[in-house]
């Protein structure tokens, strides 16, 4: 009888070894199957982070500029500096190259930021709307440029911008122009050239050391240098004129009322 009882006890005491290893083995795999899950977790959230990387890099810049903030162009890249013709586009808001007293001695450097003293750029394009302004010496000395195309909201073309450009013949100066700084074109290829109504103001020299021949001046003048027309390039090595400029001006207008203040000898005044 005892023996009988002793068997039962150890048959009992199998099956609870046996129940407790199954379960350990569950919760063995359980543990792993949680740990696995975790693992998966872990690397999705690992894309999600490479995802949100990735949105913050804007493929639309173009590469032709050297960008900061994704918005203004501080100059040309090393492919564009190569071409002869360069767009700048409509999600730039701003060029914000040097603007500096020191800016003539910076267009020789190594650090040249590849809009002026090009050598090959024959055409630039404005396409961007939010540009107002072009900084002093922009495309300076870029002696094969032709064509240009300024930004339609352009409020203002500054000093020396398109000095030297020898090939550039003329410009069409948007409406939304307040005021042309002195020397703008100085030294240029421009020989006719419409002030279109809406600039108010014209300084020193614009076209100093240039051979105008042809000059249209708007109504909407009301301040006009003494100097505004100095320097053209008309008169041989013994001061005598080799052509008359014309000067186009509304009958009435402060253009016409001022002339004797900023006319020469040299020019013909005309009524259109």
């Amino acid at each position: 009888m005892k023996k009988v009882i002793i068997a039962l006890l150890v048959l009992t005491m199998g099956f609870a070894v046996m129940g407790t290893g199954c379960s350990d083995k569950k919760d063995d795999n359980s543990s792993s199957n949680t740990s696995n899950s975790s693992s998966t977790v872990s690397n999705g959230d690992s894309s999600s982070s490479d995802l949100s990387s990735d949105s913050n890099f804007d493929s639309n810049l173009d590469s032709d500029f050297e960008w900061e903030e994704g918005k203004y162009i501080v100059g040309l890249s090393d492919q564009g500096k190569k071409k002869k013709s360069i767009t700048i586009p409509e999600n730039c808001q701003s060029i914000m190259i040097t603007n500096s007293e020191s800016a003539k001695s910076y267009l020789y450097s190594k650090d040249n930021n590849g809009f002026n003293n090009n050598e090959l750029l024959e055409s630039i394009v404005f396409d961007s709307e939010t540009i107002t302004s072009l900084p002093q010496f922009m495309f300076q000395d870029d002696t094969k440029l032709s064509e240009v195309k300024l930004p339609k909201n352009l409020k203002k073309i500054d000093e020396c911008t398109f000095a030297n450009c020898k090939s550039l013949k003329t410009v069409e100066i948007p409406s939304t122009v307040k005021k042309i700084g002195a020397t703008a074109f100085s030294c240029s290829g421009v020989e006719e050239i419409t002030i279109p109504e809406g600039v108010e103001e014209v300084e020193d020299s614009i076209f100093d050391c240039t051979q105008l021949k042809k000059i249209y001046l708007p109504e909407s003048l009301t301040t006009i240098s003494e100097l505004f027309l100095a320097g053209i390039d008309n008169m041989d090595s013994n001061l005598k004129t080799t052509y008359n400029v014309e000067v186009y001006v509304k009958k009435g207008s402060y253009a016409d009322k001022h002339y004797d203040d900023y006319g020469e000898s040299s020019f013909i005044k005309k009524y259109y």
